[in-house]
């Protein structure tokens, strides 16, 4: 699945949608709107097995912080609502760990229970706000990441006791990363790097880690071969 925020244009209905797409059949699956929520971009995050999304919300002319929104979509009906108190910069979502994640400006990141609505875990260890997050597929490893001009490492977090390794800091800025085997794979994009470098890590000390469980393993190729080394031209709707 996928979800999609659609861009702010004079042209779209307010308020603006949260558009839920299913990549196998190419249908829309729900056309998610609050009444007088602005949704702003690039703040959205849906579970693996796609039960859930999360979105970053804020009131339409309002100074207030944003705050999150959570809806199940098995039914497409709201189901959870927090408001932090602060600005939310980075978002994710676990089924697995049954859990809404959010980074906010003054470098907190909370974990929310997705069931109870209450804040399990406040983690501190960046100097500036996580930007990035990455949850296990597995369960109970997050990975953040801040601005790298701000704080340029990387950190595991443990879910289940609240800790963080000593963070590592990648030779370049981080331009993409992933989470992988279970939180003992770090795949990162970098600046001035041709190849994708992967770095493998000893820690948080939770089984997943430590056995690099291998649930995210595919054997498939990505992409197709007979596209290597051609350029395509992207089209967009121009009407929204």
């Amino acid at each position: 699945m996928l979800a999609e925020l659609r861009p702010t244009t004079t042209q779209c209905m307010k308020p603006f949608p949260l558009l839920v797409w299913s990549l196998t059949s190419r249908k829309l699956l729900y056309d998610l709107r609050i009444p007088h929520h602005d949704f702003i971009t690039s703040k959205a995050a849906i579970t693996y097995e796609g039960s859930y999304v999360c979105v970053v919300s804020r009131e339409l002319d309002e100074p207030s912080p944003n705050f999150i929104v959570v809806y199940d979509l098995q039914s497409g009906t709201l189901f959870k609502k927090w408001k932090p108190g602060c600005d939310t910069a980075a978002l994710a979502i676990s089924s697995a760990d049954g859990c809404v994640v959010s980074a906010l400006a003054d470098t907190r990141i909370l974990v929310w229970d997705l069931v109870t609505g209450n804040c399990r875990l406040s983690l501190r260890g960046h100097v500036a706000a996580a930007t990035r997050l990455r949850l296990a597929k597995a369960g109970g490893v997050l990975l953040s990441a801040a601005a790298p001009t701000r704080d340029p490492s990387l950190r595991l977090w443990d879910l289940h006791a609240g800790e963080t390794d000593s963070g590592y800091t990648p030779p370049e800025r981080i331009t993409s990363c992933e989470l992988l085997l279970g939180g003992s794979v770090i795949a990162m994009a970098l600046e001035n790097y041709k190849d994708i470098l992967c770095v493998k890590l000893y820690g948080p000390n939770v089984e997943s880690v430590k056995a690099g469980f291998d649930a995210e393993h595919d054997d498939k190729g990505y992409g197709d071969e007979s596209s290597l080394g051609k350029t395509f031209v992207v089209r967009t709707n121009e009407n929204c």
